[in-house]
């Protein structure tokens, strides 16, 4: 009978093995990625720290959206705390109306 030799080249074996090899690490590694990134309802999504609310920032918003404040006014005393406003959302400066504080 016919005797058939497969003259692979150990080279090949080798490459065939590290290529295999790195896949199933890359699947590993993207398996474990997927599965940190899942976190429960209500988790607090990890990163960099969030600085605290500004004082006179939370007042502002909370004038506003009261009514106590115009828009422009708003923005107004928004730039004039150095926060960095929208392109034309604040006027020459309107006068301020009611109690400021």
């Amino acid at each position: 009978m016919f005797r058939i030799h497969h003259s692979h080249h150990p080279v090949l074996h080798v490459l065939v093995t590290v290529v295999v090899l790195t896949l199933v690490v890359l699947a590993v590694l993207a398996v474990a990625r997927w599965w940190s990134d899942r976190r429960p309802a209500g988790a607090v999504a990890s990163g960099p720290p969030v600085p605290p609310a500004d004082p006179a920032l939370v007042e502002l918003r909370i004038r506003f959206a009261r009514g106590e404040l115009s828009s422009d006014e708003y923005w107004y005393r928004v730039a004039t705390l150095g926060y960095q406003v929208p392109v034309g959302m604040v006027p020459g400066g309107p006068a301020p109306s009611g109690p400021t504080g």
